[in-house]
C-alpha cells in the first residue's frame, strides 16, 4: 500500500494573489528523537520563521510514516527567494526541503 496523507488543515486556494509563487516544504525528521523532542512544535516554527519572509500558510499534511513528514504549502512573495527560503535556520535533527508548488 502507498503512503497515506491526512489534511490538518486547509485554507482555501485557487489562484494565486498578485506577485506571489507557490512553495512546498517538507518537514523530515533524522530520528525518532527529534520528533519526540520537536513533532508538536515544528510545523508552527516553520510557519512562523516563513512569515518572517512574508510568506502565508495554504495547508499542511502529514505522511503516515514513522517519524512522520509533514508537508506545508506556502504562498511566498516573487521577491523572496529560493535561497532566502533555505538560508532559514532549523533545529540540529530537522531537515526542511524546499521546492517550487505547483
Amino acid at each position: 500500500m502507498g503512503n497515506i496523507y491526512s489534511v490538518n488543515r486547509q485554507v482555501a486556494g485557487g489562484n494565486l494573489p498578485k506577485g506571489m509563487r507557490r512553495f512546498e516544504v517538507e518537514i523530515h525528521f533524522a530520528s525518532v528523537e527529534a520528533f519526540h523532542q520537536y513533532g508538536s512544535t515544528i510545523v508552527q516554527m516553520v510557519e512562523d520563521k516563513f512569515a518572517e519572509k512574508g510568506a502565508k500558510h495554504s495547508g499542511v499534511m502529514t505522511r503516515e510514516c514513522w517519524p512522520p513528514i509533514e508537508t506545508i504549502s506556502f504562498i511566498v512573495p516573487k521577491n523572496v527567494s529560493m535561497h532566502d527560503l533555505r538560508a532559514i535556520q532549523f533545529p540540529q535533527g530537522v531537515r526542511v526541503d524546499i521546492c517550487p508548488g505547483a
